[in-house]
């Protein structure tokens, strides 16, 4: 199914002619295996729905532009900007002597001497050469930096650079023994496969990307309540997808394969939190996934029971493992009422 909907979008992506470099954006777009109806989505928020917020910060950052490079900028750049991403607007706030916070914080940082062009670059000069207590600071401070930018504007507030510092430093320490005080000891169990239902199967889930070779895999197993393997499939989609576009993928081929094979009771488990908790909402993650999400939804009423659970990676290690060896196969590749010689004892240990 997946390999024919690729290939249709690699057939129409390569006749774009002087467009041609957009085409890997375009095929990382998933496609439903239904002929469902077009939507209308705002690009900026991650539901697809409009709102006033977003399309401020999408103004701000075309004002931004207009200002910085009037001059450059011509009517066919790509505007891209994450609303959500304080991070990257941070760098460009007109604060008055925001360096000055800078140096007055704990961590006496001077900006103008870092290499990086935008604050995006600084974070993660940061994140690659300092420690993990002083990589806090810093993102603490440029949150209370955003903070006392929102006040200026909003409420025409204006912070003293010593007030902002000492906010950011006093605002991480009452964190930090708060965190204290809310520690308990705690006996850590190993997470494992847990049985169904002595009626349902259960359906593990997992994908995995495959960078160097721009694919991406998914690894499916169905077992019974005794722990018996009824079926697997390790299968290779030769698009790197993103990390959340693949594991909606995943669930989807796993309740395909078990429709297939005529399962009726099923319960899909899965360590993406994100996508069991969009498959059983009744609002639709639209952009990027929404497609995906839909046909999950839809696959759904072909069983007389179908339900979602959460398992952490530790519990999913059988299908982590199905996922990577996609790596190994051209289209896919399933085992019927056995399991897969790599996976054997990975299976005997993992059942409680």
């Amino acid at each position: 199914m997946n390999i024919a909907l690729d290939g249709m979008n690699k057939r129409l992506t390569s006749s774009f002619g002087h467009r041609k470099h957009q085409s890997p954006k375009i095929c990382q777009i998933p496609l439903s295996f239904r002929l469902s109806n077009d939507k209308l989505l705002w690009h900026f928020t991650t539901n697809g729905y409009f709102t006033f917020k977003s399309a401020y910060f999408v103004a701000l950052e075309l004002q931004r532009r207009k200002v910085a490079s009037s001059s450059s900028l011509n009517s066919s750049e790509q505007i891209e900007v994450d609303p959500k991403n304080f991070l990257s607007l941070l760098w460009r706030l007109k604060i008055p002597q925001k360096g000055v916070v800078w140096l007055l914080s704990s961590l006496g940082l001077r900006p103008q001497l870092s290499k990086a062009c935008n604050f995006a670059g600084w974070a993660l000069e940061m994140y690659e050469w300092t420690d993990e207590e002083r990589l806090t600071k810093f993102l603490v401070t440029a949150w209370a930096i955003w903070k006392s930018q929102n006040g200026l504007i909003f409420k025409g507030d204006k912070k003293d650079p010593m007030y902002t510092a000492l906010f950011a430093s006093s605002f991480l320490q009452d964190y930090v023994e708060a965190q204290e005080k809310l520690e308990v000891s705690e006996i850590k169990h190993p997470v494992r496969w847990s049985s169904p239902m002595e009626c349902c199967y259960k359906i593990n889930v997992d994908s995995a990307t495959f960078l160097e070779a721009e694919a991406s895999g998914i690894g499916i197993i169905i077992m019974n309540h005794k722990g018996e393997v009824m079926a697997a499939m390790s299968k290779r989609i030769s698009i790197h997808y993103s990390a959340k576009v693949v594991e909606a993928m995943a669930a989807r081929e796993g309740l395909n394969f078990a429709r297939v094979l005529g399962f009726q009771h099923v319960l899909l488990e899965g360590d993406s939190i994100q996508v069991i908790k969009t498959s059983v909402s009744k609002e639709l993650d639209l952009p990027v996934v929404g497609a995906v999400t839909e046909d999950v939804k839809v696959l759904m009423c072909h069983f007389k029971e179908c339900t979602f659970s959460f398992v952490k990676r530790d519990g999913n290690k059988v299908t982590h493992s199905l996922a990577q060896y996609a790596r190994n196969v051209t289209d896919f590749t399933g085992w019927l009422e056995e399991s897969p010689d790599f996976i054997k004892s990975q299976v005997v240990v993992n059942i409680v």
